[in-house]
């Protein structure tokens, strides 16, 4: 259910989603995956939701990444380590 609400933000079909649960708990997921953002119902036969927050975050995720250079990211040195025991 997830992966299909990820997917496509902006247009989350209940009806599409595998295994063919009841429609109230495909919901119950849905608000879970949507938390505190807003959810739109965009139509009702079939019912297509929208959490527009969700396909901005999306986005901006793309956008961090796509503009990351991995050539500079890299472990840094041992701040704290479990071994190290103060007696």
């Amino acid at each position: 259910m997830a992966g299909k609400a990820l997917e496509r933000p902006a247009e989350i079909r209940l009806d599409e989603v595998e295994p063919s649960q009841p429609l109230p708990l495909k919901e119950g997921l849905l608000r879970d995956l949507a938390g505190d953002r807003p959810v739109d119902v965009l139509g009702v036969n079939p019912v297509v939701y929208s959490v527009p927050e969700l396909e901005r975050e999306i986005k901006d995720l793309a956008a961090i990444r796509k503009n990351t250079d991995l050539s500079k990211l890299a472990i840094g040195k041992i701040v704290f380590d479990t071994e190290d025991r103060i007696e």
